[in-house]
């Protein structure tokens, strides 16, 4: 009885096939071994990535709460200037009123005209009226005290 070819090929070269076929169950072993390492790097990757976000994010807030400290510090020393300098202006104007005030009145024939003290007058005590309605509006719109102490 004659054997096949294939059988006479099989039994002659068996330990070849049984090498070639462990080498290519490695291989696909390590492919897929390979595959998950990938993927187990990638996930290390993601979470450190994540991780880092975080940390950024968390150091963008801490920035954001102390601009926002150093602006109501600005808009409080702002508000305490206004009001300051509401009250200095104020002063300034009344004591040119109390000078305008204390001048003496021209003499009839002197040929100097005398000075427009009433308009003057007037004037000064519009802006002063203007200055007060300004302090008196500052601590309201800032939130300081009418002294100016916050």
């Amino acid at each position: 009885m004659m054997e096949s070819a294939f059988f006479v090929l099989l039994r002659r070269w068996w330990p070849a096939f049984a090498v070639l076929s462990l080498v290519i169950a490695g291989l696909a072993l390590a492919a897929h071994m390979f595959g998950k390492g990938e993927k187990a790097g990638a996930n290390k990757v993601t979470v450190q990535i994540q991780r880092d976000h975080a940390v950024a994010v968390a150091d963008a807030r801490t920035d954001e709460r102390a601009a926002v400290a150093a602006s109501s510090t600005i808009a409080t020393s702002v508000a305490q200037q206004t009001v300051a300098s509401a009250a200095v202006t104020h002063h300034i104007v009344e004591t040119l009123r109390n000078a305008i005030e204390s001048v003496p009145p021209a003499t009839p024939g002197d040929p100097m005209p005398a000075a427009p003290v009433d308009r003057v007058r007037d004037d000064v005590n519009a802006a002063i009226a203007r200055a007060n309605r300004a302090a008196a509006a500052a601590p309201a719109v800032a939130g300081a005290n009418p002294d100016g102490a916050s």
